[in-house]
Formats: structure tokens, C-alpha cells, sequence
């Protein structure tokens, strides 16, 4: 089944969770990504997720724009994870056949003037077309070179604080900010690890790739509670979901949008703006699904 959902919080500063669950196997929420210099350029953040025999890949698109020595993202994780580069592609591809598109069919209708063709308002939606101490209450788990990245996942030993995990990445080069104390001690507290990237020196803004994180987990979870101390506010999630059955959101509601408030004559032209009224109405904590379409026999 494959499937895509969007989601356009209204007050992303309040901080959100989001989880995506298939249906034979609920998920709950479980972390957060960020990236922690400014300006941030994300006009959308995106996230495909391929679940198979209890294993889960997600690619993540990272977009930034600032100083290239600043770039910095943090990944609270269950587990220790493997990792690899993904494509920019993929999620063009995956824009190019699931995005929404909105026209106006006409017919002949004699009560039009002149037999002109009239607009039906209706309308149509298409949506096709190494491992070590780290010293200060910090583990190191694994620490290696990912494409254009320097990556490294940590934990905390007994005792260990959000302000360890902080300092610790703060003196190796992978900048976070204070204000994410109280938030990464919600991961501390869970036992979650902590993956980090950062640009390798000889790397610039240019040669960002998605990051793909392999995990051995049941099905896939979106972290978004940490994503408000950097993203721009009203930021559209785009997530696909590859799998056995049909995403649905299990900690989030899913709402069903207006579609007469739609601008047909203009394309859809205020589609994003129709998505995020949807979601205000749902207190900023929802999804809908733009797109579910069966593939193969």
C-alpha cells in the first residue's frame, strides 16, 4: 500500500507529536528531529517510510540554509540505527505522481447562453499525475562518515542529563541549543539515543542529501516534538508511507478537508491554506491523506 499524508500545523511553536501507525501495528510517538542554525529554509519537511518484515526505513529530506560550518540535526532515537544516503529524487518523483492537482471539467449544458460549455464547480481531485565512553554522563554508540556527513549516536549513562547530552554535542562540533533541555530530557528520561549530523569540513550546503535510518522496529513512527525550536511556523509535513495496509495517523487526528473551499478555477491555488484551516479545526494536531493507491497485483 502505498500512501502519502500531510499535515500544516498551525502553531508549530507549540511543539507537536505525530506518529504514523499501519493499522495491523499502532505507533506512537517517539522523538524528534531539528535542525538548530538559522535561517532554516524549509518550506516543506518530507519523509518517506518503507516498512517491511518488521524493519523500517525512513528517508529524510533535510533542507538549510545558512553557514555551512553551522549546520547541525538531532535524531532522539529508540534504538541504534544504521545508516545510508538517500536521493533527492526519490522525493521529486514521489511529489511528481501523489501531489494533488485540481482542474474543472465542462460540459454542454443548455442553459448556458449560446450552448457555451458551463464549469462544473464540482470538480475532481486527482492526486496521481565505534562505541565508547563519552565522559560527562555521555555514551558514544557509534560514531562514522555518511556521504557528505559527520554522524555520531550517543547515549546517556545512569545519571546522565539533557545538559550532558547539550555540552557534549556542543564541544564536538554538532551545535544545539539551551532551549532543547527540557525536551531532550523527555528522551533521556525514555532511555532514547541520540543521532547527530553534522557537515564534514570539506562539505558546503550544496552537497546535503537525505539521510536514510534503518531500524529494526514494527512500523513507522513520525517525531515532530522537537522540529517547533527551528522550523518555519505553518510548515507542511509530507510523509509516505510504503507498506502492507493503509497509513493512518494514531496519535494525531485525521481530518477530511473542505473541498468547496478549494479554488478550482485557479488550480487549487489556496490548496495549503485549505489544508491548515483543516488542521486548526483539529487544535493543530492532524493529518489528512492526500493520496492511497494499492500497487501490484
Amino acid at each position: 500500500m502505498f500512501d502519502r499524508l500531510r499535515a500544516t500545523p498551525l502553531r508549530l511553536a507549540l511543539g507537536l507529536v505525530a506518529s504514523f501507525g499501519l493499522i495491523a501495528a499502532p505507533a506512537w510517538a517517539c522523538g524528534g528531529f531539528f535542525c538548530f542554525s538559522q535561517p532554516i529554509d524549509q518550506s516543506t519537511e518530507r519523509i518517506l517510510y518503507l516498512t517491511q518484515k518488521g524493519k523500517i526505513s525512513v528517508h529524510i529530506q533535510i533542507s538549510y540554509q545558512g553557514d555551512d560550518g553551522k549546520f547541525s540535526w538531532l535524531l532522539p532515537l529508540q534504538k541504534v540505527p544504521t545508516l545510508g544516503v538517500g536521493s533527492d529524487v526519490v522525493f521529486q518523483r514521489l511529489e511528481q505522481a501523489t501531489a494533488p492537482q485540481f482542474y474543472v471539467e465542462t460540459e454542454p449544458n443548455s442553459d448556458c447562453n449560446l450552448g457555451m460549455a458551463c464549469p462544473m464547480m464540482g470538480g475532481t481531485a486527482d492526486a496521481s499525475a565505534g562505541g565508547g565512553g563519552g565522559g560527562g554522563g555521555v555514551q558514544v554508540l557509534q560514531q562514522v562518515n555518511v556521504g557528505p556527513y559527520d554522524t555520531v549516536t550517543i547515549g546517556t549513562t545512569d545519571g546522565g542529563k539533557a545538559e550532558d547530552v547539550i555540552k557534549w554535542l556542543n564541544d564536538n562540533g554538532y551545535q544545539q541549543p539551551k532551549e532543547s533541555a527540557a525536551l531532550i530530557q523527555k528522551y533521556v528520561d525514555q532511555k532514547f539515543v541520540f543521532l547527530a549530523l553534522k557537515l564534514q569540513k570539506d562539505k558546503k550546503n550544496g552537497d546535503l542529501v537525505p539521510i536514510v535510518v534503518n531500524m529494526d522496529e514494527p512500523s513507522p513512527c513520525l517525531p515532530l516534538r522537537l522540529t517547533a525550536i527551528a522550523a518555519a511556523e505553518d510548515m507542511p509535513i509530507a510523509a509516505w508511507v510504503l507498506g502492507d495496509a493503509r497509513a493512518i495517523p494514531k496519535n494525531f487526528l485525521h481530518v477530511e478537508l473542505n473541498e468547496g473551499a478549494i479554488d478550482w478555477l485557479q488550480g487549487g491555488n489556496n490548496y495549503k491554506t485549505v489544508v491548515s484551516k483543516a488542521v486548526d479545526l483539529a487544535s493543530g494536531h492532524a493529518f489528512t491523506t492526500e493520496y492511497a493507491q494499492q500497487l501490484g497485483p
